[in-house]
Protein backbone atom coordinates (compact mmCIF):
# COMPACT_ATOMS: atom_id res chain seq x y z
CA UNK A 1 0.00 0.00 0.00
CA UNK A 2 2.82 2.36 0.85
CA UNK A 3 4.48 1.77 -2.53
CA UNK A 4 1.16 2.37 -4.28
CA UNK A 5 0.74 5.76 -2.55
CA UNK A 6 4.31 6.71 -3.45
CA UNK A 7 3.74 5.73 -7.09
CA UNK A 8 0.43 7.59 -7.18
CA UNK A 9 2.01 10.78 -5.78
CA UNK A 10 4.87 10.54 -8.28
CA UNK A 11 2.38 10.14 -11.16
CA UNK A 12 0.35 13.12 -9.96
CA UNK A 13 3.47 15.29 -9.77
CA UNK A 14 4.53 14.23 -13.27
CA UNK A 15 1.02 14.91 -14.58
CA UNK A 16 1.04 18.37 -12.98
CA UNK A 17 4.45 19.19 -14.50
CA UNK A 18 3.27 17.96 -17.92
CA UNK A 19 0.10 20.07 -17.77
CA UNK A 20 2.02 23.18 -16.72
CA UNK A 21 4.57 22.67 -19.50
CA UNK A 22 1.88 22.29 -22.17
CA UNK A 23 -0.02 25.31 -20.84
CA UNK A 24 3.09 27.50 -20.80
CA UNK A 25 4.09 26.52 -24.34
CA UNK A 26 0.56 27.16 -25.63
CA UNK A 27 0.65 30.80 -24.55
CA UNK A 28 1.97 33.28 -27.11
CA UNK A 29 5.34 34.84 -26.45
CA UNK A 30 4.93 38.35 -25.07
CA UNK A 31 8.07 40.00 -26.39
CA UNK A 32 7.23 43.67 -26.33
CA UNK A 33 8.49 45.94 -29.05
CA UNK A 34 9.67 49.45 -28.32
CA UNK A 35 6.95 51.99 -28.95
CA UNK A 36 7.03 55.45 -30.46
CA UNK A 37 7.00 56.89 -26.94
CA UNK A 38 10.18 54.88 -26.18
CA UNK A 39 11.80 56.36 -29.29
CA UNK A 40 10.66 59.85 -28.32
CA UNK A 41 12.12 59.47 -24.81
CA UNK A 42 15.43 58.13 -26.11
CA UNK A 43 15.74 60.94 -28.66
CA UNK A 44 15.06 63.50 -25.90
CA UNK A 45 17.70 61.84 -23.70
CA UNK A 46 20.25 61.97 -26.54
CA UNK A 47 19.46 65.64 -27.17
CA UNK A 48 19.98 66.49 -23.48
CA UNK A 49 23.24 64.50 -23.38
CA UNK A 50 24.56 66.41 -26.40
CA UNK A 51 23.49 69.79 -25.01
CA UNK A 52 25.20 69.04 -21.71
CA UNK A 53 28.22 67.34 -23.24
CA UNK A 54 27.42 64.31 -21.08
CA UNK A 55 27.62 61.41 -23.51
CA UNK A 56 28.03 58.97 -20.60
CA UNK A 57 24.32 59.51 -19.93
CA UNK A 58 23.46 57.59 -23.11
CA UNK A 59 26.11 54.87 -22.86
CA UNK A 60 23.55 52.25 -21.80
CA UNK A 61 21.52 52.98 -24.95
CA UNK A 62 24.39 52.27 -27.34
CA UNK A 63 24.16 49.06 -29.35
CA UNK A 64 26.93 46.50 -29.03
CA UNK A 65 28.39 47.92 -32.26
CA UNK A 66 27.85 51.51 -33.33
CA UNK A 67 28.72 53.17 -36.62
CA UNK A 68 30.39 56.45 -35.67
CA UNK A 69 31.29 59.13 -38.21
CA UNK A 70 32.82 62.34 -36.93
CA UNK A 71 33.90 65.00 -39.39
CA UNK A 72 37.71 65.27 -39.56
CA UNK A 73 38.09 62.61 -36.88
CA UNK A 74 36.92 59.05 -36.29
CA UNK A 75 34.98 56.94 -38.75
CA UNK A 76 34.09 53.29 -38.44
CA UNK A 77 32.25 50.55 -36.62
CA UNK A 78 33.10 50.61 -32.92
CA UNK A 79 32.07 48.72 -29.79
CA UNK A 80 29.74 50.55 -27.43
CA UNK A 81 32.64 51.22 -25.02
CA UNK A 82 34.84 52.60 -27.80
CA UNK A 83 31.95 54.73 -29.06
CA UNK A 84 31.43 56.29 -25.63
CA UNK A 85 35.12 57.21 -25.40
CA UNK A 86 35.21 58.64 -28.94
CA UNK A 87 32.03 60.69 -28.48
CA UNK A 88 32.98 61.84 -24.98
CA UNK A 89 36.39 63.01 -26.22
CA UNK A 90 34.76 64.89 -29.09
CA UNK A 91 32.16 66.67 -26.98
CA UNK A 92 34.44 67.34 -23.99
CA UNK A 93 36.75 69.44 -26.17
CA UNK A 94 33.85 71.61 -27.35
CA UNK A 95 31.45 73.81 -25.43
CA UNK A 96 27.99 73.31 -26.87
CA UNK A 97 26.33 76.69 -27.30
CA UNK A 98 23.10 75.48 -28.86
CA UNK A 99 21.70 72.19 -30.16
CA UNK A 100 18.30 70.87 -31.17
CA UNK A 101 16.99 67.86 -33.07
CA UNK A 102 14.82 69.40 -35.77
CA UNK A 103 13.74 66.21 -37.53
CA UNK A 104 12.59 63.28 -35.42
CA UNK A 105 11.25 60.02 -36.75
CA UNK A 106 9.84 58.56 -33.57
CA UNK A 107 6.48 57.33 -34.85
CA UNK A 108 7.62 54.17 -36.64
CA UNK A 109 10.74 52.37 -37.84
CA UNK A 110 13.30 53.37 -38.89
CA UNK A 111 13.66 55.58 -35.82
CA UNK A 112 16.14 58.46 -36.17
CA UNK A 113 16.77 62.09 -35.33
CA UNK A 114 18.77 64.81 -37.02
CA UNK A 115 19.51 68.36 -36.07
CA UNK A 116 22.14 70.99 -35.67
CA UNK A 117 23.73 73.49 -33.43
CA UNK A 118 26.89 75.36 -32.66
CA UNK A 119 29.81 74.96 -30.31
CA UNK A 120 32.83 76.96 -29.21
CA UNK A 121 36.33 75.59 -29.60
CA UNK A 122 39.55 77.52 -29.11
CA UNK A 123 37.69 80.83 -29.20
CA UNK A 124 35.91 80.02 -32.48
CA UNK A 125 32.25 79.33 -33.04
CA UNK A 126 31.49 76.41 -35.36
CA UNK A 127 28.28 74.83 -36.59
CA UNK A 128 27.61 71.12 -36.62
CA UNK A 129 24.91 68.64 -37.64
CA UNK A 130 24.12 65.33 -36.00
CA UNK A 131 22.31 62.26 -37.27
CA UNK A 132 21.43 59.50 -34.80
CA UNK A 133 20.00 56.20 -36.05
CA UNK A 134 18.17 53.84 -33.71
CA UNK A 135 17.56 50.13 -34.08
CA UNK A 136 15.67 47.48 -32.16
CA UNK A 137 17.90 44.73 -30.77
CA UNK A 138 16.59 42.00 -28.45
CA UNK A 139 13.43 44.00 -27.81
CA UNK A 140 15.33 47.17 -26.84
CA UNK A 141 15.72 50.41 -28.72
CA UNK A 142 19.43 51.10 -29.18
CA UNK A 143 21.63 53.74 -30.81
CA UNK A 144 23.24 52.07 -33.82
CA UNK A 145 24.57 55.10 -35.70
CA UNK A 146 25.97 58.44 -34.56
CA UNK A 147 27.19 60.93 -37.18
CA UNK A 148 28.60 64.40 -36.54
CA UNK A 149 29.08 66.66 -39.59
Amino acid sequence: MRDLNKTLITLLILLYVLIMTVEASAQPSLKLSPTSSDAKKLIELIELAIKGGEINNISSALAREVTVNIRNAETGLFSSNQSVVILQNYFSSRRILQFEFTTKQNEHEPFYATGGGSFAIKGRREHFQIYVGLTIKDGRLMISQFNVY
